[in-house]
């Protein structure tokens, strides 16, 4: 829901304080997603006592993803041609449809019952940060990069156009 409210804020969005909440939500939404398709898929399977395919299931999800995000990024150059924002426009369609979708999706039964304790999120934030110092700078690496791989994908685009690359292919690029 997130994701899709981030899509819809930035078809719309005109200023700088609009594209920055708008990123906040789709920082939030992919935060949420991170994780629970994985999740769904293998308790699924283990449901199904077919655990062992989860391998196979993951790649063919992966895969699916990469083609999908490729048709995305080689069509957004050619939406673009024709308006600007249309290519935004239309990646609202798919993310509205994500939410009708699972709305559709069970969660399989639980293999015994909920684990629920008070201050879990904190206790591992902290045990990760402060009791395992390895860990620590192993999270604020992977951090940086994924943080400079986002400016870099917004900066990119900027760059292109200074360097006269056709809107056309920015997708291809």
């Amino acid at each position: 829901v997130f994701f899709m409210l981030s899509m819809v804020m930035f078809s719309f969005a005109d200023t700088f304080t609009g594209l920055f909440f708008a990123e906040i939500l789709g920082g939030l939404g992919i935060s949420f997603h991170s994780g629970a398709n994985e999740a769904l898929l293998y308790d699924s399977l283990l449901v199904m006592k077919e655990e062992r395919r989860y391998k196979k299931m993951q790649g063919n999800m992966f895969f699916a993803e990469r083609v999908a995000s490729v048709f995305a990024n080689m069509s957004g150059g050619l939406m673009a041609l024709w308006f600007l924002r249309f290519p935004v426009y239309m990646a609202v369609i798919p993310a509205v449809l994500w939410v009708i979708f699972s709305f559709t999706l069970r969660e399989p039964s639980r293999h015994g019952p909920p684990v629920v304790r008070e201050g879990y999120f904190r206790r591992i934030f902290s045990e990760s940060f402060f009791g395992h110092p390895r860990l620590r700078w192993f999270i604020l690496y992977t951090a940086f990069p994924s943080g400079l791989a986002l400016a870099v994908f917004w900066m990119f685009q900027g760059y292109m156009e200074f360097v006269g690359v056709p809107i056309l292919f920015f997708g291809f690029v």
